[in-house]
């Protein structure tokens, strides 16, 4: 899937592998939410937020995890929170 350095250089903040990165999975991103959510504009929504968080957290993935089982943790919680019912005051 995504080349191992390519991980390795967004890990230690190389802005261009980070976004080098976010493309390559953006279609396994959008793909997942949608299975989630079976709504094109929430699974866009979640997508967008999920690839943020990935940006932002991919100093957290350590090798010994599968990197599309860790995208897919990171999309399932971004689905989650399109789901959380708005509660009214």
């Amino acid at each position: 899937m995504v080349d191992m350095n390519i991980i390795k250089l967004a890990q230690k903040g190389h802005r261009l592998s980070k976004l080098q990165l976010l493309k390559e999975i953006e279609g396994l991103v959008y793909r997942t939410a949608h299975y989630v959510l079976k709504n094109k504009d929430d699974a866009l929504l979640a997508a967008q937020q999920a690839l943020i968080e990935i940006y932002k957290t991919i100093h957290f993935y350590k090798e010994t995890e599968n990197f599309t089982m860790w995208i897919q943790r990171k999309v399932t919680t971004s689905c989650m929170e399109i789901r959380k019912p708005i509660k009214s005051t």
